[in-house]
């Protein structure tokens, strides 16, 4: 993986990595902290965090500094979620449709939902 972010002057960056317990997500806040970046994690259920997955995915549940429980397809639970946050790097998909929910409604609806929680943070990158 290359990553190309932004430096802060003498200052760790805060990433907040959505999707944090999926596949790709792992993987991404596995990089990031060995890269030696702040991670919040934006999660539905913590308990995955600390789970490896089955095509070897790690456990990370030591590799985030803060985690935060929400929904992205339910914006009401995401207030604060960008707060003091420098990146945003978002992993949520969907694989399979569970929940009633669509790709439509999680892939693009709720990457959208993410980025216009707070539209006017000076945000250096949403990926």
């Amino acid at each position: 993986m290359v990553f190309s972010l932004y430096e802060k002057a003498g200052q760790m960056q805060k990433i907040l990595v959505a999707g944090a317990t999926g596949y790709l997500g792992k993987f991404v806040v596995w990089e990031l902290s060995e890269r030696g970046y702040w991670i919040r994690a934006l999660v539905r259920n913590q308990a995955k965090l600390d789970r490896t997955g089955p095509f070897l995915e790690p456990s990370v549940k030591d590799r985030t500094n803060k985690v935060f429980i929400g929904e992205v397809t339910k914006p009401e639970t995401l207030k604060g979620v960008c707060d003091g946050i420098d990146i945003v790097f978002s992993s949520v998909g969907i694989t399979h449709q569970k929940d009633k929910l669509s790709y439509q409604n999680v892939d693009y609806r709720g990457n959208k939902n993410e980025s216009l929680i707070h539209p006017h943070l000076n945000l250096h990158t949403f990926r």
